[in-house]
């Protein structure tokens, strides 16, 4: 079917933190670059990992990280958090590191929220118009 009979649907979202702040994302086709992974087989040495139904109870309190450990975790990233929001520099270290509290900042979760819904939308309009145009394409809506 030509361009001219696709319908084009939009919707707009409102965040949390600032309802002035929308984005509208719309079902038109949009030029994505194509990026491939691809992984280096290494020769480094091998190690059998126990599943955790082959643990004690003891051995699983041992390596897993438990409601105690979560909190501290939580707490020691609320100074470099701080920093971040006072756009203060953070020496990327093995001690402190920015890395993965992207999102605990108010703008960073803003945009966190922003992408999901985009994503949301884009996969749920592409299903749509495969659904009025009588088709499957899971490639399709995979590279959505």
């Amino acid at each position: 079917s030509s361009s001219s009979n696709m319908t084009i649907h939009s919707r707009n979202f409102y965040f949390q933190e600032d309802a002035s702040c929308s984005s509208t994302v719309t079902a038109e086709p949009q030029k994505r670059r194509k990026r491939k992974i691809s992984f280096r087989p290494q020769q480094d040495q091998v190690f059998t990992i126990p599943h955790i139904d082959d643990l004690s109870e003891a051995e699983v309190a041992d390596v897993w990280y438990g409601r105690t450990d979560y909190d501290t975790m939580k707490h020691s990233f609320i100074p470099i958090i701080r920093k971040m929001t006072k756009g203060e520099k953070v020496d990327e270290t093995n001690r402190e590191t920015t890395r993965g509290l992207e999102f605990r900042t108010r703008q960073g979760a803003i945009r966190r929220q922003h992408n999901k819904l985009e994503a949301i939308s884009a996969v749920l309009d592409e299903q749509e118009l495969q659904h009025n145009m009588g088709m499957r394409d899971d490639e399709k809506l995979r590279e959505v």
